[in-house]
């Protein structure tokens, strides 16, 4: 499907921070395997329950890393958005208290589980399944889909300086090479700071408390913050058995079927 471009700007706040609103889980980690799309996407689906259903969730990415993992070790060697993103639409997950987090790709989807035939515990699932993508060009496109839809999800090359991040904003260092790619989730932002808000999934002992700032000049190369895809991820989620529609809100600004924003087809570790 062809991509769109927002077609009007409203006046955005000079600051937002979702996590000062309450309205971001808590930071996780993915340990030594690559799933940070998966960690990303999944941090997305919860903001979304979070603002929108006051429902606080704690998914499961080992469902999505087990099932998602038979062809090929995401562990090892990452894994694209948006199949990520289409099997929150498709398929969803359950809790993390019912399939919680290892961090090895090799203990099969469970799809047979007693634990998951409970319309109380399967699926958590995005609920839109058109798709079209967000171009993201800019620091003000990235802003709005913050603003428009809360937190999203977002890649960039990741150089090696970045690892030892520990605090105040980040940009690279001139000098350092290329360590990967990453997916994040962008939870808010402050134009005097001039940087972007991320929720990263390091644990809470990386960075500031599992978060760092990204000045908004890292979206140019090669860091490429938010346009190592060229868009983001926004999504909307359903609790199991109860429908929630996204496409009011995308037709009103849009038009009728565009319904999720996913990334382009980028291999992320």
């Amino acid at each position: 499907m062809a991509s769109k471009a927002y077609s009007a700007i409203p006046v955005l706040p000079t600051e937002l921070n979702y996590v000062t609103k309450g309205l971001v889980t808590p930071v996780k980690d993915q340990g030594n395997c690559g799933s940070c799309t998966i960690f990303a996407i999944t941090g997305a689906v919860e903001a979304y329950f979070l603002r929108i259903q006051h429902l606080t969730l704690d998914l499961s990415e080992q469902r999505i890393l087990g099932c998602q993992s038979i062809t090929r070790s995401i562990c090892s060697y990452g894994y694209i958005p948006s199949v990520v993103a289409n099997y929150y639409n498709a398929t969803g997950t359950t809790l993390d208290k019912i399939i919680p987090y290892k961090g090895i790709d090799t203990l099969g989807c469970n799809l047979n589980d007693t634990r998951l035939l409970t319309s109380t515990n399967f699926p958590y699932k995005a609920t839109d399944t058109a798709t079209a993508i967000i171009d993201i060009k800019n620091s003000d496109d990235l802003k709005l889909a913050l603003y428009n839809y809360g937190p999203v999800a977002t890649t960039f090359n990741v150089r090696w300086d970045f690892e030892y991040y520990t605090k105040g904003i980040y940009t690279w260092d001139g000098v350092s090479g290329l360590a990967g790619g990453h997916a994040v989730l962008v939870v808010g932002y402050s134009d005097a700071q001039k940087a972007f808000l991320v929720k990263n999934s390091w644990g809470t002992g990386w960075g500031m408390n599992g978060y760092f700032w990204i000045s908004y000049t890292q979206m140019a190369p090669p860091v490429k913050f938010g346009l190592r895809g060229g868009n983001v991820i926004v999504t909307a989620a359903a609790i199991p058995n109860q429908a929630a529609s996204f496409a009011s809100i995308i037709e009103s600004l849009y038009g009728k079927g565009v319904n999720t924003f996913l990334f382009g087809s980028t291999l992320i570790l």
